[in-house]
């Protein structure tokens, strides 16, 4: 990030708008996955110390990803990605926000990385019993081995692979997961194919008494393209 911004100022009075655009959207991508790698960092620290609280709330899930997508538009609209949403109706979950936006973010970073160019990612969420709402997010990426499944939630395992624009990781990002999931008594379940994306899915607590069974169900797209 550092080398971009000393070449834009360097040659500030010589680049047109387009290039200057251009190094300023490559920068703000840059710093974005520099805050969410510190992030990771920072809640491993503090999740492996055991500092961080447990505090559940009820949680509305379509209000929580829409805001993570506002997060991380620049970067979706890098790899011009298709991201749609659809929910099964107005869903309540009963867990810490705080960990579950950290869980979405690292998912969601996590498609978005190992999605390629004019890819998409589909979000859906549902009541799978009355007890439990399912989350899955699904990308049309370059998939999973079996053995980086298996490997993917273990503690002594930091292998980052590199993205399909080369982007580069921790390897903390599906551990954080899954740390957080289980403190939010939930679960969390992928499954892929190598060139034929993959899929994780949560399920954690419903929040009962915020069901909302007179909801029509919601099929949004997000234009990443505005």
């Amino acid at each position: 990030m550092i080398g971009l911004l000393e070449l834009l100022n360097a040659n500030f009075d010589i680049f047109d708008n387009r290039k200057k655009k251009q190094f300023i959207e490559m920068i703000f991508t840059s710093a974005h996955k520099l805050q969410n790698e510190m992030l990771n960092i920072l809640e491993w620290a503090l999740s492996q110390a055991q500092i961080i609280s447990y505090s559940p709330e009820p949680v509305e899930l379509k209000i929580l990803v829409e805001d993570i997508i506002t997060l991380l538009k620049q970067v979706i609209i890098n790899k011009n990605i298709s991201i749609e949403l659809k929910f099964e109706e107005k869903i309540f979950a009963f867990v810490d926000r705080r960990m579950i936006n950290t869980v979405i973010r690292n998912i969601l970073a996590n498609a978005i990385k190992f999605t390629p160019q004019n890819g998409n990612i589909v979000i859906n969420c549902l009541l799978s019993n009355l007890r439990t709402v399912q989350i899955t997010i699904t990308d049309s990426g370059v998939g999973m081995t079996p053995q980086q499944i298996e490997k993917a939630f273990d503690k002594n395992e930091f292998n980052s692979t590199y993205g399909t624009n080369n982007e580069k990781g921790t390897g903390l990002g599906l551990k954080i997961c899954h740390d957080f999931v289980l403190k939010n008594n939930g679960s969390i379940n992928i499954t892929s194919k190598i060139n034929n994306g993959t899929s994780i899915i949560l399920n954690f607590p419903v929040c009962e008494d915020r069901i909302e069974n007179d909801s029509a169900p919601q099929n949004n797209e997000t234009d990443t393209n505005e």
